[in-house]
């Protein structure tokens, strides 16, 4: 590989990036130059030139891998991808980015329209596939119209989940999954409002009331947990959040169910349980996701909360696979980049006649806003039926807290704020499930 060929990692979403420098920032996740490291890309060698036709149902960034990874194996087959969003396949990551500001429509598409046409891949959009006739191999479109396959790969992500909270078909409530999500919430916003409510402490709600905060609305987060960013910080690692939270005047209110949103017609607050009431005039909800698996069910695939995989994606029904945001192998499913990236890696191999293991995904977020940067990985102390050692590094007074969880002596999971310069180090520590002695120098 010359110089010019070059491939570069993001530490936090595995885009590659090929180039002789990495990017200034990453188009998928928006992390910095400093989050790449320099990789060496295994070639493409299996090369199986057939007319099969090839059928991905879900134009997402599983989708649109899947259709990359199939035309590097098989020149001359036929790859078709369904979509019911009526946009190419984007960045989902950068939506939040786009709240308050304007979008770079340059770097929001995970393919620009040249590639398709340049790779003979058709795409059908704002179509759902409604069924499949497994022994005759054909799916069936919402249009009425039919198509053939060899081979069907899934990729039909999932949805935002709308909790059935009392009020919530109000005007003035969001969520953020799709780019008609934000398009609609720009336009809400851009009427006056002032005050903003997000239910949900995670990480896309933490990016939407930075996004808020940014543009000078009034903004509360609302979790009904003791801990924001529950699935990623242990308790300290929460309170030190939220102190950079309130730096910012971001308030949070957490600990407390929600009893239902109030207003006429449009939204005018969030009522707590526990008596609290939050105003807000526009509210946004980020409470996780529900996986999109009824088209396989129908099919016959193994559902749980996900469609059941096994380490090449297939789903037991024949010639058909599943990656991305619908899928789990053993059980889990983080519904994150990467692992749809390498799910669809996989599934895509096999399904040409490659051969391909699904490695399990690093379980990493990253989250920069609210002024502060966080990184986690792995466990972090959350289980109450393990024993974990632990080591912590903390600057109170410049907000940085760092925390190493080890099970057996042996890393397994850790927590940065404030400063992510460790995060390169901190995978490979995680990859390696080094031993505590060997992790000293983290602080």
């Amino acid at each position: 590989m010359d110089s010019n060929m070059t491939a570069w990692e993001c530490t936090i979403c595995g885009e590659i990036i090929i180039g002789p420098v990495p990017p200034e920032f990453c188009p998928v996740c928006a992390a910095g130059r400093d989050k790449f490291i320099r990789v060496d890309l295994a070639p493409v060698t299996y090369e199986k030139n057939t007319l099969e036709k090839y059928i991905i149902v879900g134009g997402g960034p599983a989708g649109t891998t899947a259709a990359e990874e199939i035309r590097k194996r098989n020149h001359t087959c036929t790859i078709e991808i369904v979509s019911r969003e009526n946009v190419l396949g984007y960045n989902r990551p950068m939506l939040t980015k786009g709240i308050m500001g304007s979008l770079d429509m340059s770097n929001l598409f995970i393919k620009d329209y040249s590639w398709y046409v340049e790779n003979n891949i058709k795409f059908r959009l704002n179509q759902e596939v409604l069924d499949i006739d497994v022994p005759s191999k054909i799916v069936k479109l919402a249009s009425g119209e039919t198509r053939e396959y060899d081979k069907l790969i899934i990729t039909t992500g999932a949805d935002s989940f709308l909790p059935p909270f009392k009020g919530v078909d109000k005007k003035g409530i969001f969520t953020i999954r799709t780019l008609m999500n934000i398009n609609d919430l720009k336009k809400y916003i851009a009427t006056g409002i002032k005050k903003a409510a997000v239910i949900g402490g995670g990480v896309l709600g933490l990016e939407a009331a930075s996004e808020l905060n940014k543009a000078g609305l009034d903004v509360t987060v609302i979790e009904a947990s003791p801990v924001i960013m529950g699935k990623q910080l242990d308790a300290e690692g929460a309170a030190v959040l939220r102190e950079a939270m309130a730096a910012v005047k971001v308030k949070a209110q957490v600990g407390s169910p929600i009893a239902g949103i109030l207003g006429e017609d449009t939204v005018s607050g969030v009522e707590l349980e526990d008596g609290t009431v939050v105003p807000c005039e526009v509210l946004i909800i980020s409470t996780g996701v529900r996986q999109n698996v009824a088209l396989a069910q129908k099919a016959g695939a193994q559902i749980t909360r996900s469609i059941v995989v096994n380490e090449k994606m297939e789903t037991g029904v024949p010639d058909i696979y599943a990656a991305g945001d619908c899928a789990e192998y053993n059980g889990v499913n983080y519904a994150i980049w990467p692992q749809a990236i390498n799910m669809a890696k996989v599934a895509a191999s096999n399904a040409t006649g490659d051969t391909a293991i699904y490695q399990p995904t690093i379980p990493a977020v990253s989250f920069e806003g609210l002024g502060t940067a966080i990184f986690s990985v792995g466990e972090h102390g959350s289980d109450p039926n393990l024993t974990y050692e632990t080591k912590k590094f903390e600057d109170k007074e410049k907000r940085v807290y760092k925390k190493l969880y080890f099970r057996d002596r042996r890393f397994c999971g850790g927590i940065l704020i404030g400063d992510t310069s460790g995060v390169t180090d901190l995978l490979a520590a995680y990859t390696e499930k080094r031993p505590i002695e060997e992790m000293e120098a983290m602080g």
